[in-house]
């Protein structure tokens, strides 16, 4: 009988440590220092649309970014273009794919005009072609880095945007 009430207890201690577990990792996973964000947006078939990706808020100032993007239906819109925001320009990088369903950008604020406190930063401009009539989310894939001022990292978290290419 001991042993039984002993084998339960040390059963609910364990479901109680995992709980403990999963809820402390919940609350870490939503902790984010910053939401990297692509707008939404509208073009027709052949035409163009320029998609602004940008982040919410730099606490500690930035210092750089490095993101990868994807088109999520390469038959609706391909990147056709993008270029690094002025502010974060002083040293750029964009690249295409050649099928144009990913681009990798990446900028540095080697002036620090982006300080600490900084709110709605735009990154870059993204110019999509449409190819089809439909809708097609334009999703950070990878945030390689986002950096402070200070050369920190910082959290993020992203939210994709949508290009409607429409007749």
């Amino acid at each position: 009988m001991r042993s039984a009430l002993a084998r339960r207890c040390v059963a609910l201690l364990a479901v109680a440590a995992v709980a403990a577990a999963v809820a402390s990792g919940a609350a870490v996973a939503s902790s984010h220092d910053a939401t990297i964000a692509v707008e939404n947006g509208t073009a027709a078939p052949d035409g163009t649309a320029d998609l602004s990706v940008a982040v919410d808020r730099a606490p500690a100032g930035l210092s750089g970014f490095d993101v990868t993007l994807t088109v999520a239906d390469g038959s609706v819109a391909r990147v056709e273009d993008a270029s690094v925001a002025p502010p974060l320009g002083d040293v750029a990088n964009v690249s295409v794919s050649d099928d144009g369903t990913t681009v990798r950008i990446a900028g540095i604020d080697g002036t620090d005009a982006v300080g600490e406190n900084a709110g709605d930063v735009r990154l870059a401009t993204v110019t999509l072609r449409g190819e089809a009539a439909g809708e097609t989310r334009l999703a950070v894939g990878t945030v390689h880095a986002l950096q402070s001022d200070g050369g920190d990292p910082v959290a993020a978290q992203t939210t994709s945007g949508t290009l409607t290419v429409e007749e």
